[in-house]
C-alpha cells in the first residue's frame, strides 16, 4: 500500500483548527497515514518511503520542507500544502482558490539555494516576518504582529548590487533600506503586487532606497516611497530613483556589502554578502494548494458518500 506523511507544525498560528481525521480521510483514501508533529523550527526529518506529504502549517512550513534536505524533491511525491498559518501570504494570493479548485505549483523561487514560496526580504519591516513569538502568534494571530510594527520601523542601510546575469535589462547598485524578492500578490498582509499571476515563472524585485540618516527626519523621508509601494501597489514595471519594481524572469545576481538577515517565507535566513543566485527553481514535485474550508467540504462529501454505503 502507498505511505502518506502527514507534517503538523504544532508551532503555527492557526494549527489548533486543523481536524486530522478530516485529513486522512480526505488525502489518506488508500494510504497508509503516518503523522509528524514538528515542535522546534530546527527539527529535521526524512519523507524517503513517502508516495505522498500533506503540509498543514504555515507558508514557512511549507518551504522549509524543500529546505529540510535533497530527498525532500523526489519527483514521483505528490506534495500537499494547507495553509494553517497566521498570514498565509501564498496561499491568500491565489485567486483560483477563490474558485474552489487546488492551485498547482511545480516551482518556487531560489535565493542562495535557499527556497521560497512567496518572498525572500531584507530591510525595514522585513523582521516582522520571523521576530514575533510563535506563541503569541497562536493566542493573538495577526494582532501580535501589529504590535510590532512601530518597533521596527527603521531605517536600515543595505548596500548592494543587483544584476541580470543573461543580460543587462537590470543593474541597481545602491543603498537600500528594503529589497525583496516577491512571487506572491502580497506581503506584510498588503496586496500591492497587481502585476502578480499564476503562471509560476515569473519572479518581482522591489528595491526602495534608503535615506541617509537613521534618524526621524530618516523616518519620515522612507514613509513616503514605503506608502508608494505598499498603499498605491504596482499594476506595471516601475522605476524611479527611489523605487524600482522590476518583473523578471531571468536570473539576478545580488552582491552584498555585508551578510544580511533576510525574511525567507516568515523564517530568518543570514545571506552572505557575494554571489547570491535569485532564480525560479523547478522542484519536480506536483504540488497542490488547497484551502481548509475546501477540505472541509471534501470530507463532508466523503463522509456522505460513506454513510450511504
Amino acid at each position: 500500500m502507498k505511505k502518506c506523511l502527514i507534517i503538523i507544525n504544532e508551532l503555527s498560528g492557526s494549527i489548533k483548527r486543523m481536524n486530522l481525521e478530516e485529513i486522512k480521510s480526505v488525502f489518506c483514501f488508500n494510504y497508509e497515514p503516518e503523522v509528524l508533529k514538528l515542535y522546534s523550527k530546527k527539527q529535521k526529518y526524512s519523507p524517503n518511503g513517502f508516495d505522498r506529504v500533506v503540509i498543514c502549517g504555515g507558508d514557512g512550513t511549507f518551504s522549509k520542507y524543500f529546505n529540510n534536505a535533497k530527498d525532500c524533491r523526489d519527483p514521483n511525491r505528490e506534495i500537499i500544502y494547507i495553509p494553517f498559518g497566521t498570514l498565509n501570504e501564498k496561499a491568500k494570493g491565489n485567486k483560483s482558490l477563490a474558485k474552489l479548485e487546488p492551485v498547482l505549483l511545480n516551482n518556487l523561487g531560489s535565493i542562495a539555494d535557499y527556497y521560497f514560496s512567496y518572498v525572500a526580504a531584507t530591510g525595514s519591516f522585513t523582521p516582522l516576518g520571523y521576530v514575533v513569538n510563535d506563541k503569541k502568534k497562536k493566542k493573538r494571530k495577526v494582532f501580535s504582529y501589529i504590535s510590532k510594527v512601530l518597533k521596527e520601523y527603521k531605517v536600515h542601510h543595505v548596500d548592494a548590487t543587483i544584476s541580470s546575469i543573461s543580460n543587462t535589462n537590470i543593474y541597481i547598485k545602491d543603498t537600500f533600506a528594503i529589497v525583496m524578492i516577491l512571487k506572491s500578490k502580497e506581503c506584510f498582509g498588503l496586496k500591492f503586487n497587481h502585476l502578480y499571476r499564476e503562471d509560476n515563472e515569473t519572479l518581482y524585485l522591489l528595491t526602495i532606497k534608503a535615506p541617509k540618516h537613521k534618524n526621524v527626519w530618516g523616518k519620515i523621508k522612507l514613509f513616503f516611497p514605503l506608502f508608494r509601494a505598499f498603499f498605491i501597489g504596482f499594476n506595471k514595471e516601475y522605476r524611479s530613483k527611489y523605487i524600482n519594481f522590476i518583473p523578471f524572469k531571468e536570473q539576478l545576481n545580488i552582491n552584498l556589502k555585508k551578510d544580511e538577515p533576510f525574511c525567507v517565507d516568515g523564517e530568518l535566513v543570514n545571506i552572505n554578502k557575494e554571489n547570491n543566485l535569485i532564480e525560479n527553481i523547478n522542484v519536480v514535485n506536483r504540488i497542490a494548494i488547497y484551502k481548509r474550508k475546501d477540505v472541509d467540504k471534501m470530507y463532508a462529501e466523503h463522509k456522505h458518500i460513506d454513510e450511504r454505503i
